[in-house]
């Protein structure tokens, strides 16, 4: 246990590195003129406003840090400690003044029915069987609260299995935002969900896209969003499972938000609608790989028709995006199939036709054909 002496200027957020579980106010020079936020791994997990002397708060798992506000200049007196501790008054002055008439104290208690709004000074209101009734005229607040933005960069300096973690009680959704950038020849990033005994694999849905990813590699890849549904769980992370090879870096943040934002897509067959129409691929067919094509900013064939050609698959292995396309005049704007660096498309409806490529920087593709 550590008692602290401090004043805090009005306005000005001083944040405190202090270890424990229990926090208590002993004395305060102004009252309850103080905000006190707990941190826990450099993000706010509680806040409370206008507090001070006797005020105690004991969270859940403890905090590595307090950040306090004074709304005035206040020298504030207050205990931290790993364990619980008891308040006790060591003095009370009390003064009664009776009325003119005597207060007798009946069998049983009166039934009293409140009729319009109710103001308590001074004592304390206990209600029960209370219900909500939520009006257009008198609405009930229903606020998404969520967590400032953390943010980590790593790179081939960054310890194997570094993680950046998020404490999620209160919340539902947690977002991960990560922005590879420079070269980088190794590295992933795995998303796991800790149940209280074991960190276990989730799939983490793209933001951006209907893919999901239980570990996303850095090598080659862009920008991209991930929105976890993670009620019920205490903690999630985004976990450095490959490390870093190579001269560029990885920065990761994350939010957590109080919003049950759940981003994962359901399917489902229509029974109204009509069959799909499959079309077997014969067990005779043979897949080959074709020579990469360099696709330019100005456009290229990538395969002359064939009418026996049955798929084909392209990879855009470069930097740049790849369009494919129809026709040799498609411009990149005009393009309806863009791939990102990594991604392929697999063609199966019209692969006979002859298909054409263009980039918006220039970037390579890796072809497959099943004939």
């Amino acid at each position: 246990m550590q008692t602290y002496s401090k004043l805090f200027k009005a306005g000005q957020p001083t944040p405190l590195s202090i270890r424990g579980s229990t926090f208590i106010i002993q004395t305060s020079d102004q009252g309850n003129s103080v905000e006190v936020d707990f941190v826990e791994n450099g993000a706010t997990v509680y806040k409370v406003q206008s507090v001070g002397p006797g005020f105690k708060a004991r969270p859940v798992l403890g905090f590595d840090g307090v950040v306090i506000t004074a709304t005035v200049d206040t020298n504030l007196q207050f205990i931290v400690t790993d364990g619980d501790i008891e308040l006790q008054i060591t003095q009370t002055s009390v003064q009664v003044t009776n009325p003119s008439l005597p207060v007798v104290n009946g069998g049983s208690p009166f039934h009293v029915t409140v009729d319009g709004t109710v103001n308590v000074s001074g004592a304390t209101l206990t209600a029960t069987n209370v219900g909500i009734n939520n009006t257009n005229a008198n609405p009930v607040p229903v606020i998404d609260a969520y967590t400032a933005p953390v943010n980590v960069t790593w790179n081939s300096g960054t310890a194997l299995n570094t993680a950046q973690t998020v404490n999620t009680q209160g919340f539902d959704t947690v977002i991960f935002t990560i922005a590879p950038s420079g070269t980088i020849t190794a590295g992933a990033i795995s998303f796991e969900v800790y149940d209280g005994v074991n960190w276990i694999p989730i799939k983490a849905p793209r933001s951006d896209s209907y893919l999901t990813d239980t570990v996303f590699s850095l090598v080659g890849a862009s920008l991209h969003s991930w929105q976890l549904p993670v009620a019920g769980y205490p903690q999630v992370r985004a976990r450095l499972s490959t490390a870093i090879v190579g001269s560029g870096s990885a920065q990761v943040v994350s939010i957590a938000s109080s919003a049950p934002d759940v981003s994962l897509v359901t399917v489902g067959i229509d029974p109204s609608q009509p069959p799909i129409q499959i079309q077997a691929v014969p067990p005779a067919s043979t897949p080959s790989d074709v020579a990469p094509v360099a696709v330019t900013t100005g456009g290229v064939q990538l395969l002359a028709a064939s009418a026996s050609r049955k798929g084909f698959r392209v990879r855009n292995a470069g930097t740049g995006k790849l369009a494919v396309t129809a026709a040799s005049g498609t411009t990149f704007a005009n393009a309806a199939i863009v791939l990102q660096p990594g991604d392929t498309w697999v063609e199966t409806d019209a692969p006979q036709a002859a298909w054409y490529a263009i980039s918006d920087t220039g970037t390579t593709a890796n072809l497959q054909v099943v004939a």
